[in-house]
């Protein structure tokens, strides 16, 4: 649940910022991984007694959460000219567990 949410937020921060800056962005994969992920934390949540609504909209709360934290991230470190995640060990770090996350 939070792995995964955590993991389709770095790749949706990405893939916006990219989107914006004219950077390279997630892999087509890893962007088809963002709604395995988001899919995966709904469906924990109703595991866990939630109903559709609310596993819907917490997951969609948590994600836009994580999505602003790495975004705000990318602008501290681009601020002085430096590429927003390469380089960042934090990114380098959650990149390295969301590949592995996505293998299964």
């Amino acid at each position: 649940d939070v792995a995964g949410i955590r993991c389709a937020g770095l790749y949706a921060a990405q893939a916006d910022w990219a989107a914006t800056h004219g950077l390279r962005g997630p892999t087509a994969k890893q962007r088809k991984d963002i709604e395995l992920h988001l899919t995966r934390a709904e469906i924990y949540r109703r595991d866990q007694g939630q109903s559709l609504t609310k596993a819907y909209e917490s997951t969609r709360t948590d994600v836009l959460r994580v999505i602003g934290l790495y975004t705000d991230r990318f602008s501290e470190r681009a601020k002085d000219g430096g590429h927003p995640w390469q380089g960042d060990a934090l990114i380098r770090s959650d990149s390295g567990y969301c590949k592995v996350l996505g293998r299964d």
